[in-house]
């Protein structure tokens, strides 16, 4: 009687034991699963930011407030639109640069645009009829240049 009592048991034991290594193995796969998804989802959302910054730079080579030569350079045009507000923009830039080294275009253009979207939307794109895209890449241009010309001065 002992004996069917531990056999059983070792059967529940075991059959326990099979079913956690079954529901460990799926939620693996299902957590590999998502983990491409993740991925590819991640590759599309980049792949439209870049979409969308081509075509902010398009919009400021159209408006003549820059130039494609590999890489997108500011004009006197797009500064001159730019600068009575540049002041506000290179402290910020200039800080956000030194506090984080290594940051990527990506990530500064994001920066920007919390800090400064709504704002430049509304001193800078709206007056000059011009994309917020634009605006971002001319105003980013603008102090990545103000910044590289100090520090050959």
């Amino acid at each position: 009687m002992m004996s069917d009592m531990l056999d059983t048991n070792g059967l529940a034991i075991l059959g326990m034991f099979v079913t956690a290594i079954a529901t460990s193995v799926g939620i693996l796969f299902k957590v590999l699963g998502l983990s491409y998804k993740f991925g590819a989802l991640v590759e599309r959302v980049d792949l439209l930011f870049m979409m969308l910054f081509n075509r902010g730079q398009l919009d400021a080579i159209q408006k003549g407030w820059g130039t494609k030569n590999s890489p997108f350079q500011i004009t006197t045009e797009g500064i001159d639109a730019i600068a009575p507000l540049l002041s506000q923009f290179i402290p910020w830039y200039g800080q956000l640069i030194h506090s984080r080294p290594g940051i990527t275009e990506v990530q500064i253009f994001e920066a920007f645009e919390k800090q400064f979207g709504m704002f430049i939307i509304e001193r800078i794109c709206l007056p000059n009829h011009i994309s917020n895209f634009a605006c971002l890449i001319a105003v980013l241009e603008a102090c990545k240049q103000h910044t590289q010309t100090e520090k050959t001065t």
